[in-house]
């Protein structure tokens, strides 16, 4: 929706975007050659889904301010408290998406 709003070239990025971008962008396309009733019943069928949606936002909203307040140091420590989280998962799926990039045409 943030793509399609802010009148994205998607071919223009899809000719300049690093291979890993083009992974996410394969994946974000996958969803939308599908039917919108399958990840309507998706999204609805969980009642918890809006609170959920509304912390995932209050996340994002945290790092919007940490942004325009220009708090690169705050915005470390997040990354490295996420990186602290996700370490016992990161090699593993360091090399899963090594595999994938290796296996992408062009490389």
């Amino acid at each position: 929706a943030h793509l399609m709003s802010e009148d994205v070239n998607l071919k223009k990025v899809l000719e300049f975007s690093s291979p890993i971008y083009r992974h996410e962008l394969a994946m974000i396309g996958r969803l939308f050659v599908q039917s919108p009733d399958l990840y309507c019943e998706i999204i609805f069928s969980a009642p918890g889904n809006s609170k959920l949606l509304r912390r995932y936002l209050d996340q994002y909203q945290q790092a919007l301010l940490q942004l325009e307040a220009g708090d690169k140091e705050g915005f470390k420590e997040s990354f490295k408290s996420i990186s602290a989280w996700f370490s016992p998962h990161a090699e593993a799926l360091y090399k899963e998406s090594s595999a994938l990039l290796a296996k992408s045409p062009g490389n």
